[in-house]
């Protein structure tokens, strides 16, 4: 796979779990064509509690190291089997996914019947992800 063409990779990403939650995920996040795979290092509750999971570095370097190396489809099997469900998202599962790429932009998606989140993505990482995805 080649980055920008087959995948994108967010260092950083501030994802909004939804208003019922009160939780801010700080995560890496993937994206390929057909899937958002998302890589929580830690939340974090508004009402103060925070919690870190463990190996999301070394996750994140292993994909990145083995992602030149193989096809799409063995990428996309890989990230199934290590993340949960709630952490994977088929893009034409989605009921929502927008990207705004301007300079208050973000990112809002939901599954089908589930929570809207929003994620705050670096802009130029927006840019990137609007074409990727055909959105300009």
């Amino acid at each position: 796979m080649k980055e920008n063409q087959d995948f994108i990779f967010v260092q950083k990403a501030d994802i909004n779990e939804g208003l019922t939650t009160m939780t801010v995920t700080k995560a890496y996040m993937f994206f390929t064509k057909r899937f958002m795979f998302v890589i929580p290092r830690s939340d974090v509750q508004i009402l103060g509690n925070d919690s870190k999971f463990k190996d999301a570095d070394a996750f994140k370097e292993q994909m990145l190291s083995k992602a030149s190396e193989m096809p799409v489809e063995q990428f996309e099997a890989e990230m199934f089997a290590h993340l949960p469900e709630d952490r994977i998202f088929a893009i034409d599962g989605m009921d929502l996914f927008k990207i705004k790429a301007g300079f208050f932009g973000g990112m809002s998606f939901r599954k089908r019947g589930g929570q809207r989140k929003v994620a705050n993505l670096p802009r130029a990482k927006r840019k990137e992800l609007k074409g990727f995805y055909n959105q300009i």
